[in-house]
């Protein structure tokens, strides 16, 4: 049979700071590792089989792919959301109600007590008038004595802290369980279903990535690139990246166009999207298996060039002049700054050319667009949860003073007591003592 201090103890481990430190410090190295770690709903699968090579299947496994929707980084979630919720209604809260709790009134003056002020002359009604110029609170009252507070308010800090972090958690746990993050990556033409994962030539099914514990659904619409280009500035460096993309039904229907550019992200049905990369593209098809390679434009306008590796040994150009529109296979030793130089085949745009053992064929260059996108229906609760928090944090910096005055004979014996920052409590004691003093003195003269 359990003890009866079981309970209490159990609750003094759950809900313990020093866990609650240790959760918070694990999962700041796991924030660490899915943001140094290049994650698939951002980059793709392409990139990080580019990196990962061979290993791929291993850090997938050990969700460094995708670390914030790994299972290690929801149990660490999960912990410290219990950790903070214990600690809240076992150990804040209840501390909350001394803010709320008046003292005892006193009717005689505390022989041990060290902060006592004896004013001559003045009357108790004459003080609480000046107490509440200053913003004090008046509580219990008779003829001879009162109780005053003020700043108790800063003694629901903590609470109001800690219900904004448990707000924040609520939001996050609501994004885990129905939101879902990704990207798409195609030129114009390309269209995308998050459903039944259709797509054009040459662009990876999409999929949208989420928690283990997923209880949302899949977007029900398409969206297609209708065109993207990047702007430059007066003085030709790099202004913006934009794209025009249009949302439409599983049947096809047109249902809102969007223009995007980096900083300017567009919404569609609770799904945010963002420009996150652009560059241009080289189609083609090598051996009847289809590839994109990266376009990148040759100094002083002298055209553009991609570069295929066939094997580490072999890798082949494709040169196109600023004057022409077919590419030109060329080997990569050739310098193709210089004139002239021998072109091993011409590849003009949806024809097969055979160079050898090589069959290939030019889809032609195309503007190839990055857009991120994400749904976060918790990030409204997250936001008001850290306006909350950070509410409950500055309050917390006040400080609590009490003040009993007792009436005993001609003289006002006052009583004051801080529960932090006494130099401060000293120094506005000073000037409100000085205040009832001129009062007093008033009051004496219109005698």
């Amino acid at each position: 049979m359990n003890s009866p201090q079981t309970k209490p103890k159990l609750l003094d481990k759950l809900s313990s700071p020093y866990l609650a430190a240790t959760l918070a410090s694990i999962l700041a190295i796991e924030v660490f590792l899915g943001s140094w770690l290049p994650q698939e709903p951002l980059v793709g699968k392409e990139a990080l089989l580019t990196k990962y090579s061979n290993n791929l299947d291993l850090y997938t496994n050990l969700g460094l792919t995708d670390v914030f929707h790994s299972w290690w980084f929801c149990l660490s979630l999960i912990l410290l959301a219990i950790n903070l919720t214990l600690a809240s209604f076992y150990r804040v809260f209840p501390r909350a109600k001394k803010a709320l709790i008046w003292p005892a009134l006193l009717s005689v003056v505390p022989k041990a007590s060290p902060n006592v002020q004896i004013i001559e002359g003045l009357s108790l009604a004459k003080l609480i008038k000046s107490l509440k110029s200053k913003n004090w609170q008046i509580g219990e009252t008779t003829d001879i004595a009162l109780i005053a507070r003020k700043g108790h308010q800063h003694r629901l800090g903590a609470s109001i802290t800690h219900v904004g972090i448990l707000t924040v958690g609520f939001g996050a746990l609501v994004s885990l369980l129905y939101g879902f993050n990704g990207s798409v990556v195609g030129v114009p033409g390309d269209r995308f279903s998050f459903q039944s994962q259709k797509s054009n030539i040459l662009v990876e099914e999409r999929k949208i990535y989420h928690s283990p514990l997923w209880l949302g659904e899949s977007p029900a619409f398409e969206l297609e690139i209708i065109s993207s280009a990047k702007s430059q500035a007066a003085d030709g460096e790099l202004d913006n990246w934009h794209t025009e993309i249009q949302f439409l039904s599983p049947q096809g229907e047109n249902l809102q166009e969007s223009k995007l550019a980096v900083n300017t992200p567009t919404r569609f049905r609770g799904v945010d999207f963002y420009q996150a990369d652009w560059q241009k593209v080289l189609r083609l098809n090598f051996n009847d298996t289809d590839y994109e390679l990266k376009l990148d434009d040759l100094a002083e306008g002298k055209g553009e060039i991609a570069f295929f590796e066939i094997t580490p040994e072999l890798k082949i150009g494709f040169w196109r002049a600023a004057s022409e529109r077919y590419f030109s296979l060329i080997r990569e030793s050739l310098n193709v700054d210089a004139q002239p130089f021998q072109l091993i085949a011409k590849l003009p745009s949806d024809q097969t050319v055979t160079v050898g053992p090589m069959k290939l064929k030019s889809y032609g260059a195309f503007p190839r667009t990055g857009l991120h996108f994400k749904h976060s229906p918790g990030d409204p609760i997250l936001i008001m949860g850290m306006i909350v928090m950070l509410s409950g944090i500055m309050l917390s910096f006040g400080r609590k003073r009490l003040l009993w005055a007792i009436t005993a004979g001609d003289a006002l014996h006052i009583i004051t007591k801080s529960d932090r920052g006494q130099a401060a409590h000293e120094e506005e004691l000073e000037d409100l003592l000085l205040l009832l003093q001129k009062k007093s003195q008033s009051e004496q003269s219109s005698l």
